[in-house]
């Protein structure tokens, strides 16, 4: 016989608290739990960020608690509570996204423009003219 399997009740998990919520931010910053590496905390701070405060936010102290220097660490104790401006945050969110759509526009049309090449070698006509033909320049 197979083993038994525990069906997950999602209407239950979807009401308990997530522990790792922090409450009673200040909503001009981005909070985010980051691993308690030496290298990942410095490049977390050239990003902008700093450590929390605990009197700075509410975590759920089952998950967190304040440690030596003041600053929250969870009980599993790889974590740190580091935040950065939401502008600032935000500014850099946008530069990424945009980069990443200017990457995959280039790359499309690079493609394209490949498929195209190989279609003609075997006389199949240009791709990109009945790509433009049915929705417009490229």
């Amino acid at each position: 016989m197979g083993k038994e399997t525990t069906m997950l009740n999602i209407e239950d998990l979807a009401t308990r608290p997530d522990i790792t919520e922090v409450l009673h931010k200040d909503p001009k910053f981005h909070y985010r739990w980051v691993a308690d590496d030496p290298v990942r905390i410095q490049v977390m701070k050239r990003e902008g960020f700093e450590f929390v405060h605990k009197d700075e936010v509410k975590v759920d102290e089952t998950f967190a608690k304040a440690d030596s220097a003041d600053s929250l660490t969870p009980n599993l104790p790889e974590l740190r509570l580091m935040r950065r401006p939401k502008d600032l945050h935000d500014r850099i969110v946008a530069t990424r996204v945009r980069r990443f759509n200017e990457a995959a526009e280039r790359d499309e049309k690079e493609a394209i423009e490949q498929m195209d090449k190989a279609l003609r070698k075997l006389g199949a006509g240009s791709l990109k003219k009945k790509i433009e033909d049915r929705i417009g320049k490229l």
